[in-house]
């Protein structure tokens, strides 16, 4: 699906590859029924600029938006709540990332591999997400900064591997 560059996904879950390596896709509209993106379902899709997932989106699966080049805006829904492995890995477009108080887990490299890109995220969970491991933004800007709860701003920094990352965690 190399040439393909528009898509309307009338379901209510993508199917795993369903997308992979559609490289001229832009933009995604994705419906307000949507609740789960398969593995790798939009892994590879280069030239990626925007995304807007649904507050009805659930679940984002293991590599679903890796290697989205491209991929500089992303905004999660509000009722998203588990984030896979690599699910937004390789995507060094994106600067600043908003996670949603409902999401209860990311998984392991879920951001990873940003390279200077990922300066700021904005972690709005009172309860810190459980992390895959401390890989969560491996690769990521020196300068990474991570925004949380000024209440919940300790609980992070012993979270289970978030402690790792306990110098770059700062209050909202």
């Amino acid at each position: 699906c190399f040439s393909l560059r528009r898509v309307s996904i009338p379901n209510c879950s993508i199917d795993d590859y369903a997308f992979t390596t559609c490289y001229t896709l832009d933009p995604i509209y994705l419906p307000e029924s949507l609740t789960e993106i398969g593995t790798s379902a939009f892994g590879g899709c280069g030239v990626l600029r925007e995304l807007r997932l649904p507050d009805s989106v659930r679940l984002v699966d293991y590599g679903a938006f890796s290697y989205c080049s491209s991929l500089s805006q992303l905004e999660l829904g509000s009722g998203l709540v588990q984030l896979g492995n690599e699910a937004f890995c390789n995507c060094p477009s994106l600067y600043e990332l908003y996670i949603p108080a409902s999401v209860e887990s990311i998984g392991a490299y879920a951001f990873a591999a940003t390279g200077s890109g990922l300066r700021r995220v904005f972690c709005l969970s009172e309860t810190p997400p459980v992390l895959g491991d401390y890989s969560v933004f491996d690769d990521s800007s020196f300068d990474l900064e991570i925004f949380v709860p000024a209440a919940s701003l300790e609980a992070y920094k012993s979270a289970e591997f978030w402690s790792s990352m306990a110098h770059k965690i700062k209050a909202l």
